[in-house]
């Protein structure tokens, strides 16, 4: 019996985990597309930061391969724009 409920939530979690990763692979290439550095002790925290993100997605999205695997990019998506948008520096008006 519990083996039932645990596999959709096991398959949702990897597959959002496996997005995420998807998503670190992406943007890594995009850096290296555009010449930016990336810092090996940045990219070491965000890695496992993004996963586990991705995991949670993938796990609140849904219990379709489909929208777990898409969670799980999106929600390491979001957390991207997110922190872009707390680095922006303020502009004053004269």
């Amino acid at each position: 019996m519990t083996e039932i409920l645990i596999t959709p939530i096991l398959t949702s979690i990897g597959l959002g985990a496996l997005g995420g990763t998807l998503r670190i692979i992406i943007m890594a290439n995009k850096m290296k597309t555009f010449e930016q550095p990336i810092s090996k002790k940045a990219f070491f925290v965000h890695v496992p930061l993004f996963i586990i993100i991705g995991s949670l997605s993938g796990l609140f999205l849904g219990p379709g391969k489909a929208m777990s695997l898409l969670g799980g990019y999106m929600g390491v998506d979001l957390m991207e724009v997110f922190s872009k948008s707390f680095n922006k520096k303020k502009v004053k008006m004269k």
